[in-house]
């Protein structure tokens, strides 16, 4: 990843950064969450237009990311409060996808964002 961002400040014409996930996992590790908003903003710097596209469970079920809760303490009080995991999320450019067959509109979405983007 180093040699492709030293090669991107060379040659600073605008890159598409796809990325497939669950999306879970990021609030796991101490300061992973500022780790990725870091990354987000270097890769922004280094003109790479970063789009997370979420594969999600049925948007009933309680192991979907958007119906997930995480834990935050009131820094007040010190109290515990639920907030949705999406919440604050530091991907600002993010599609969800609970069908594996929108998988192409969602794509065509993203790169329709990505021309917008480049075209303003």
């Amino acid at each position: 990843m180093n040699t492709y961002m030293n090669n991107m400040k060379q040659n600073n014409s605008p890159q598409l950064h796809i990325i497939l996930s669950d999306a879970k996992g990021l609030f796991t590790e101490e300061g992973g969450r500022n780790m990725v908003q870091q990354t987000l903003q270097a890769a922004d710097h280094q003109n790479l237009f970063t789009i997370l596209i979420i594969l999600d469970s049925d948007e009933s079920s309680k192991t979907s990311v958007v119906e997930t809760k995480k834990v935050t303490y009131d820094k007040k009080t010190g109290k515990p409060v639920l907030k949705g995991y999406l919440e604050g999320f530091p991907f600002k450019n993010y599609l969800i996808i609970r069908n594996l067959a929108e998988m192409p509109s969602v794509l065509s979405s993203a790169l329709r964002s990505w021309f917008d983007m480049l075209q303003s």
